[in-house]
């Protein structure tokens, strides 16, 4: 494989699927020699296959490579964001995001159905036991004419199977290596969910919340030319603006799609936290403590590792300094027209504000009015907004003993974030409500007198310690308050996706923004441009735009 890998030189993008992950020797290669390749090119995608069993001891990984310093310091980088993983699909971005390594950990053939890419190059042990026919029909899935094939051995069956399946030898010279070239016409048909990869290279994002501006980010960095409108003078203005939230997996019996795709999530946006933001002031991955209150008393509380808070306006305002973006603010777009294959952006007086080859909606409920009938109606329809509120305050103002609250944020029943640095000192952050903005109209003061007591009266049950020692400061109405606006879905996932082939969506987020918007925009980009999913085929099928447009109601379930 290694032979093979400069083979990308000029290429915008290079993907290597990797069968037999093991000690994760390949990838550090291939992840050594992009580095040193000056005619590398400029994304490296891989995407490895791992039985749980056979996943590297990653504290010892760096150890293994101590006769070479360079492969020794990617092995521990590599690592560090490699601890705790458990079965399913991990998206880790490495070099400021230029290598992902996409480690999907579980059984092959049930993986291979999964997987939604083009690979330049496919590595087979062959000493598994694990290739049949079957498999290597799922293979076929990831390949494209031309994609290059290195096995670790010669076998007779697996040879047999690959040239049944369209896959012919090299010569001899270059090792044990096939090229997929069959003689028959690739059925297209398979890649349909694959979405509409594009050569174009501006996207205009209507939308400057975590929605948006993480996609402008992510295409950003594919080299997309992106502008960002907003109908605020400044990004965060709406829910994506509250002080700190809370990161973390969201659990559910029978784990659920959300569930499954926030862990993802989860550890993709403290990932970028780490990039992006200063440790201590704008986040901190300190873990999250998960009480299950439905669960029998005495029941252990759940920990979170891969959680913990972060500001979300500052993350955004860092997405948005990246080198291809441009915010413009004050922009409200109330129409879009195509012409020539390109949109123009227009205001209600229908003066242009832009064009683009491409647009992203992530404007939450705005984007009912710029969607043209695309037979989205329904879909449209299912979204709701939902107004939250958080309680706030001063930490030792009113109180002076500390010792019963958390060193960490705690979630279950609302949640509690007991230490976040503000201009003003350090403040503790409790919420949220979660009201639909069609219920009956209330006097401001009124309505957040009583979502106040609303948050209080889930502190003290979720940590009646902190609830007490804060009483004092809710009676005397010295709480402040945060309330905005998220835009929910009928089954509460986000939808992500083509209205058409360069109409694109991202709303929804609902009240999981942190642990959606990042996983939701590498699900974008992927689509958008080509590449291997970040999640597996299903997740990503159960967040299409179009996953249930027959099934929608006008009404929250």
């Amino acid at each position: 494989m290694q032979a093979q890998l400069p083979a990308w030189a000029h290429q915008a993008a290079w993907t290597v699927l990797d069968t037999a992950f093991h000690g994760a020797v390949h990838f550090l290669q291939a992840w050594k020699i992009w580095q040193n390749d000056p005619q590398r090119p400029h994304l490296l995608h891989y995407v490895a296959i791992a039985d749980a069993a056979e996943l590297p001891d990653w504290f010892e990984l760096a150890d293994n490579f101590y006769h070479d310093p360079q492969l020794a310091r990617l092995a521990s980088q590599l690592a560090d964001r490699c601890m705790g993983m458990e079965a399913g699909f991990h998206r880790i971005l490495l070099n400021e995001g230029r290598v992902s390594l996409t480690l999907c950990v579980g059984a092959l053939k049930n993986t291979l159905d999964e997987l939604r890419l083009q690979a330049d190059k496919v590595w087979i042990d062959v000493f598994n036991g694990l290739w049949d026919a079957w498999a290597v029909k799922a293979l076929t899935r990831s390949c494209k004419r031309g994609t290059r094939v290195g096995m670790s051995d010669f076998e007779d069956g697996l040879f047999a199977h690959l040239h049944t399946a369209g896959f012919k030898p090299l010569p001899s010279d270059a090792g044990f290596e096939m090229l997929f070239d069959p003689d028959w016409e690739i059925n297209t048909s398979r890649q349909v969910s694959h979405a509409y990869p594009r050569p174009f290279a501006r996207c205009a994002v209507v939308g400057a919340g975590l929605s948006g501006a993480s996609v402008a980010q992510a295409l950003a960095l594919r080299g997309w030319q992106v502008t960002v409108y907003d109908q605020h003078a400044s990004p965060a203005q709406g829910a994506s603006g509250l002080p700190a939230g809370i990161v973390a997996p969201y659990v559910t019996a029978d784990d659920s799609p959300s569930a499954r795709i926030s862990r993802i999530g989860a550890r993709l946006t403290l990932q970028h936290a780490q990039r992006f933001l200063t440790q201590g002031e704008d986040w901190d991955g300190c873990g999250v403590q998960e009480y299950c209150l439905d669960e029998p008393p005495g029941q252990k509380p759940l920990w979170h590792t891969h959680a913990g808070w972060i500001k979300p306006a500052q993350l955004i305002e860092a997405w948005l300094q990246q080198p291809g973006i441009t915010f413009q603010g004050n922009a409200h777009i109330t129409q879009l027209q195509q012409h020539d294959g390109v949109w123009q952006l227009l205001n209600a007086q229908g003066q242009l504000q832009g064009c683009a080859e491409v647009v992203v909606l992530a404007n939450a409920i705005g984007c009912r009015t710029l969607l043209p009938e695309a037979g989205l109606q329904g879909t449209l329809d299912a979204l709701h907004p939902v107004q939250g509120m958080m309680s706030y305050g001063p930490r030792a103002e009113g109180v002076n003993d500390l010792s019963d609250w958390p060193h960490f944020p705690v979630n279950g029943h609302g949640s509690f974030i007991p230490r976040v640095p503000t201009d003003t000192g350090l403040q503790w952050f409790a919420g949220a409500t979660f009201t639909t903005e069609t219920s009956p109209a209330t006097a401001p003061a009124a309505q957040a007198l009583a979502n106040h007591q609303f948050n209080l009266a889930r502190l003290q049950t979720l940590l009646p310690a902190v609830g007490r020692d804060l009483l004092p400061l809710f009676a005397s109405h010295a709480v402040k308050a945060w309330a905005g606006s998220r835009c929910v879905t009928a089954d509460r996932l986000p939808l992500v996706g083509a209205a058409t082939p360069t109409l694109w969506m991202n709303v929804g987020m609902g009240a999981r923004g942190l642990s959606f918007s990042v996983v939701c925009a590498e699900l974008l980009a992927a689509q958008l441009c080509g590449e291997p999913l970040p999640l597996p085929l299903s997740l990503a099928r159960s967040l299409d735009v179009r996953r249930q447009k027959h099934k929608y109601s006008t009404t929250l379930p």
